[in-house]
């Protein structure tokens, strides 16, 4: 940091309160006439089960089920899988689900 509270190599001087100014209003969000594309978040979640991965290629898939509750705003889904190991495991997940509503807005189901 310099003296200004500024990053070093910056040119972006600072205000009198000491903050950094950004070299343009609203920074990180679109401008005029820009939209932002919703993305969803790509976080990957690995599963194990006794130290082997849960992936359904492998084993035995028994059952798989999904169901979208559109009162509750949820997707549920439930897998009985048996591992390469003949461990036998159930899944049971449940997310908030969020459509697009005719007004443009997003909200849960």
């Amino acid at each position: 940091m310099s003296r200004t509270g500024c990053p070093a190599r910056t040119s972006t001087p600072s205000t009198s309160s000491g903050r950094c100014r950004t070299p343009r209003p609203g920074f990180g969000y679109p401008e005029s006439g820009q939209t932002i594309v919703n993305v969803t978040n790509g976080k990957i979640i690995r599963l194990l089960v006794d130290d082997e991965p849960f992936d359904v290629r492998y084993g035995e898939l028994v059952s798989h089920e999904r169901e979208l509750d559109f009162r509750a705003g949820v997707l549920r889904r439930n897998v009985e899988w048996v591992s390469p190991a003949r461990t036998p495991v159930r899944i049971r997940s449940t997310r908030l689900v969020f459509v697009r509503a005719a007004d443009g807005s997003r909200r849960p189901v």
